[in-house]
């Protein structure tokens, strides 16, 4: 777990990750914004294949979010997340597929 702070003081944040095979870095900040705080997940897709992500935000004491990105080879994405309340803990999934290759049809 990975504690991040917020108004009220500290949090815990579980990580969960399912990237296969895939060399994916993550990253997590959280940033102070008035009376919130607002989450920064970076992925970076050090593979050498196209992958595709899904990050899912759960404080459990509101609605779960989920948010979807394709990262291409080399390239690094910024997930945004602003809880509407203050938390007190923050379960985020991480789920990253390589696309399933083409299957060739022959008559």
């Amino acid at each position: 777990m990975i504690p991040l702070s917020s108004q009220a003081g500290l949090y815990p944040v579980k990580i969960k990750k399912d990237l296969g095979d895939l060399n994916i870095y993550v990253e997590t900040s959280s940033v102070d914004i008035s009376s919130s705080s607002r989450i920064n997940l970076t992925l970076a897709n050090m593979d050498d294949t196209v992958v595709f992500c899904r990050a899912s935000f759960d404080p459990k004491i509101e609605q779960k979010k989920s948010f979807k990105r394709k990262i291409d080879v080399g390239d690094t994405t910024v997930i945004n997340y602003q809880p509407s309340r203050q938390l007190n803990r923050l379960l985020i999934s991480i789920k990253c597929r390589a696309p399933k290759p083409a299957t060739s049809s022959e008559n």
